[in-house]
């Protein structure tokens, strides 16, 4: 039994041995991993040579080492001599003739199960060349030291003289043993103590201390010298001491004195300058730079120096730059340049640079010095300015008011071309001009007194409350009416007023036109109202005469009914006209070809009229068609063809011409009665004795007549103008003494419009993404409740009550407005002239027109693209439709 359980607990003993030798080999594995993974990843050469010194191995930096491959490394005989455990320097001598420095370490190691070496190289060719270069300094220092004309000497922190050359000895007068561990302070006057001990104390401080100095010498002698004192930091950078230099200037000190002030004026200038002062090499290296350097580029001074100018100057810029400095080298004197530079923060900043070649007494170039100032926010303001004045520019050229620009003592200071051709004064005579100039005197003393009251107030915007009873004085003394308007804004930063003024002659004229229709209307509800009565009068005595000429036998008798009937006739016909005038009689209008009936009136003139009055005649064959009643339209011509024949008594020429004509909505701005639409246009002219000026404004009121008395009722003109208006047609007249008299007669022609398709809205086509709208009304309810619908639907929204304030508050908001709301009819800048002002600002800005009327044919022809119009009266949800619309267009 004890066999049985020592054999069992042997075989649980070789279990537990076979499990740990797997265990060792996976970690032998992993260590074997690892192991190749960390050479061939490390930076420093590494060789397995075996006991024969043939290499087995090498990682990738021992193949750039060598400048070999595997093929040309592995199996090779390793022939550099090593020992074991000793550090080696070798020299490597690449291909192009550089050699690399290696410290070879050797290290016993075994590999695949054999002994063999593990071999490391360090490349130290960085470090010998540097320590090199350290000895070879120091060995040009300590020749420099003992072979300097000038006196130099090597004091500690507090002043102690360390180490003196021979000509410091010579200078003061002094053995060398008495002057080692003396105090350089005994050998200065007290005055300039202040200066070392300060340049000493300032760890902070990168500069050398040069300055004049007095000494005194053993004999009493005092002496002129140059100090120049230079700062010795340890490892830390902390103030160990200083390396003194001096140099005797007592015979040359009236000279050296100007010499002096001028390098102690330019380090204190390229010290506490605003400008960058950089100094480079012809191959463009850095070798000075300055604070302001520093502050403006954001590089230290360690950071800059030796690095190439590209350090500040982006790759863009590169190729100019190159030539700029070319050019440079290839003239005499400097040159200026402007161009934009790279801080460390990759920032873009832009400067402008003043360059100056530095050469030797041969001519040879030493270095090219760079003052360079940071100009970015003078760039920006004079960009912001040149924009401003671009949009001030566009602004008054593409409005047809005339514009001024005001200042504190209302004088103005610009103006644009409409005001010059409005008022016949050069733009050089309107400079420093009183406003109050081109005002009449009856109106020019409160209208002043309005503005200088408006510019102490906190109000944007002034209009004179009696504007329509201005009247502006042109060169020439003639008087017009005008409309004025100004408004505070900025302009370069500073605050003026933009007065607008419009010559409002026409739009007098039209409201004359107005009134003149309405006191035409007024009379024909008048006349509407005793007609009826008249016709009662007439009536009964119409049929009493009737009576009596039936019972009167007397022939006496019968003459005289006869003459009442023929004045009661003359009653009636009045009546029929003053009826037809007031508000036309219930004729039936069908459509009618107007080219028949204009040959028969001229059928009816050739054969009735005098042979002294020639007609000639000139219609279209293609005329549209009109409704109009066959009666009527007779009447009309007939009236006015009958007036011509009046104004010829001596013979002339009576013309009718006809032709079709579509009208716009420019046309109706300037003719009141005027409705967007196809016409046909009949022009009847004669050679007559015309109608004077003053009797035009007149010849459509009922009972006017130019005639004799008695041979005339005056309706004749007057039922023209009712009919016409009863036609939906209005009519024209012009006419010159002697000369004769046309009037045309504008039909509205029978031309079918196609209606629009109206497609359905969604809901989500109605909403905005926060968009800045500008809504430009003239009407304060309706920019008030367009405002609340559009802010209620997710918009944002600005306002302006006029043309001039929308282009001001456009100016400044420009990059942040996204649509732009604008009424057609305005007073002083309308619509038109408004959009215009700003697509001249912007012309990619999108646009909403809005007017009782619009004629799209003639918008199209003013406005190419970014301009859409919507009708009054409209819904919310078809303006934001059509906004929504416009924005995703």
């Amino acid at each position: 039994m004890r066999s049985v359980a020592h054999m069992s607990t042997k075989k649980t003993k070789l279990q537990q041995l076979e499990n740990e030798l797997a265990e060792l080999k996976i970690n032998y594995k992993n260590v074997a991993s690892n192991l190749s993974f960390t050479i061939n990843n490390s930076l420093n050469g590494i060789l397995i040579v075996n006991t024969s010194g043939l290499i087995v191995l090498a990682n990738p930096t021992a193949h750039k080492l060598f400048e070999k491959n595997e093929n040309q490394l592995i199996g090779q005989d390793f022939d550099f001599p090593f020992l074991a455990s000793e550090k080696v320097e070798l020299d490597i001598v690449q291909k192009n003739g550089a050699v690399i420095i290696v410290e070879m370490t050797v290290m016993d190691t075994i590999w695949n199960n054999e002994p063999c070496f593990l071999i490391t190289l360090y490349d130290i060719t960085d470090r010998i060349q540097s320590k090199k270069s350290l000895e070879k300094q120091k060995c040009q220092y300590q020749r420099i030291v003992e072979t300097a004309s000038e006196a130099l000497c090597e004091i500690k922190e507090d002043g102690t003289i360390a180490f003196v050359n021979e000509n410091f000895c010579k200078l003061i007068q002094t053995p060398q043993k008495k002057t080692i561990g003396n105090s350089i302070y005994n050998f200065l006057h007290r005055e300039y103590h202040g200066y070392i001990q300060n340049h000493l104390s300032s760890p902070n401080c990168s500069y050398p201390l040069r300055f004049d100095c007095k000494i005194q010498t053993k004999t009493n002698h005092t002496k002129w010298v140059i100090v120049s004192l230079s700062l010795i930091r340890d490892d830390n950078k902390t103030i160990s001491g200083a390396l003194v230099m001096m140099t005797d200037i007592t015979d040359r000190k009236n000279s050296e004195e100007a010499l002096s002030l001028l390098a102690s004026k330019f380090n204190h200038f390229t010290d506490h300058t605003c400008l960058a002062f950089v100094e480079i090499t012809s191959d463009y290296k850095i070798i000075s730079w300055n604070n302001a350097a520093e502050k403006i580029f954001g590089y230290t001074k360690s950071e800059a120096l030796n690095q190439s100018i590209n350090l500040i100057i982006p790759a863009e810029e590169r190729p100019n730059t190159n030539l700029i400095f070319q050019e440079l080298k290839s003239k005499s004197g400097g040159n200026e340049i402007k161009l934009f530079n790279q801080r460390k923060d990759e920032k873009l900043i832009y400067c402008l640079w003043m360059n100056e070649l530095i050469r030797n007494s041969k001519g040879d170039i030493e270095s090219v010095v760079l003052l360079i100032h940071d100009i970015t926010k003078e760039h920006k303001r004079h960009e912001a300015i040149e924009e401003s004045q671009k949009n001030l520019s566009a602004i008054l050229s593409s409005i047809d008011a005339a514009v001024f620009t005001l200042d504190e003592n209302i004088q103005i200071s610009l103006s644009n071309k409409a005001a010059q051709r409005l008022f016949q004064y050069s733009e050089r005579e309107f400079v420093r001009m009183p406003f109050q100039k081109l005002l009449s005197k009856n109106y020019s003393a409160d209208f002043i007194q309005g503005i200088l009251g408006f510019l102490t107030s906190s109000d944007n915007l002034f209009r004179n409350k009696k504007t329509q009873d201005i009247k502006a004085v042109r060169k020439n003394g003639e008087e017009f009416d005008t409309e004025v308007s100004l408004t505070k804004i900025k302009i370069f930063g500073q605050e003026k007023l933009i007065a607008l003024l419009l010559d409002i002659t026409e739009r007098k004229q039209h409201q004359q036109q107005l009134m003149r229709s309405q006191r035409l209307e007024s009379i024909g509800l008048l006349t509407s109202g005793i007609v009826h009565e008249m016709n009662d009068v007439l009536t009964p005595i119409m049929l009493s005469i009737e009576y009596l000429k039936f019972a009167a036998k007397d022939l006496d008798l019968a003459d005289c009914l006869n003459s009442l009937e023929t004045s009661a006739k003359h009653g009636q016909e009045l009546i029929e006209q003053l009826l037809t005038f007031a508000r036309g009689k219930d004729t039936t209008h069908t459509l009618l070809n107007p080219y028949r009936l204009l040959y028969d009136v001229e059928s009816i003139i050739h054969e009735t009229f005098p042979q002294s009055i020639k007609t000639s005649i000139e219609i279209s064959e293609e005329l549209w068609l009109i409704i109009t009643h066959p009666t009527e339209f007779h009447q009309i011509l007939m009236n006015l063809c009958i007036n011509s024949k009046h104004a010829m008594a001596k013979g002339g020429i009576l013309s009718i011409k006809a032709e079709n004509m579509v009208i716009d909505e420019n046309y109706c701005k300037q003719h009141i009665d005027a409705k967007v639409g196809p016409y046909v246009v009949i022009h009847i002219s004669d050679t007559g004795s015309g109608i004077p000026k003053d009797h035009l404004n007149k010849i459509f009121d009922p009972f006017f007549s130019t005639k004799p008395q008695g041979q005339g009722s005056g309706l004749g003109l007057s039922t023209v103008y009712s009919l016409m208006q009863n036609h939906g047609g209005f009519m024209q007249v012009s006419s010159k003494i002697n000369e004769g008299t046309d009037v045309s007669l504008f039909f509205p022609a029978s031309k079918p419009k196609e209606k629009p398709l109206i497609k359905p809205i969604k809901k989500d086509q109605l909403y905005g993404n926060g968009e800045l709208i500008l809504v430009v009304d003239d009407e304060p309810s309706i920019l008030s409740i367009t405002e609340n619908i559009l802010k209620r639907n997710n918009y944002n929204v600005v306002t302006a009550q006029e043309g001039s304030e929308a282009t001001a508050i456009f100016a400044q908001k420009k990059r942040s407005i996204a649509c732009c709301i604008v009424d057609m009819m305005m007073p002083v800048m309308d619509g038109y002239a408004t959009v215009q002002a700003l697509q001249a600002m912007s012309p990619e800005i999108k646009v909403l027109l809005i007017s009782g009327l619009i004629d799209t044919y003639d918008l199209k022809r003013h406005f190419e693209k970014n301009v859409s119009y919507l009708n009054k009266p409209f819904t919310a949800q078809i303006l934001l439709h059509s906004l929504q619309k416009l924005l995703t267009a």
